[in-house]
């Protein structure tokens, strides 16, 4: 029997309850995406452009940017070598936990997370300006 998806994506906002299997949700709030979100259910997705399992139409993600796994510790977001990095709350990061209210930057598209069936924002600001500008130039 084939896997299931590891990832759902619904166009526009957070769905108004948990979907079946889902640990975590992540709301694009800033960058071409903007009002998506992807609900994730299954152990690994991929964050990149396109075949990848979140796919970011933003020219600054690398074709496979970043790795979100599940752990006994909850989602952990991995880069994986891209171009520009990843920042979680404004630091760039190789890797971190993420967690409800976390901001993760992956190219100019910045993604809100939410613990899985959460629909409530918290009150943090999106990030400074400084880290709104890519950490490198893409060829």
């Amino acid at each position: 029997m084939p896997a299931g998806p590891a990832v759902l994506k619904f166009a526009r906002g957070l769905p108004p309850s948990k979907q079946f299997g889902e640990r975590l949700r992540l709301l694009v709030i800033q960058g071409p995406e903007k009002g998506a979100c992807f609900s994730l259910i299954g152990d690994t997705a991929y964050i990149g452009r396109d075949g990848c399992q979140i796919s970011l139409n933003d020219g600054n993600v690398s074709k496979r940017h970043a790795e979100v796994h599940w752990t006994e510790e909850g989602y952990v977001v991995k880069d994986l070598g891209s171009s520009n990095g990843i920042l979680v709350n404004g630091d760039k990061v190789p890797s971190a936990t993420l967690k409800n209210g976390d901001l993760l930057m992956i190219g100019l598209t910045v993604l809100e997370v939410y613990s899985a069936g959460q629909t409530t924002r918290n009150d943090r600001p999106l990030l400074p300006a400084t880290a709104r500008r890519p950490v490198a130039a893409l060829a």
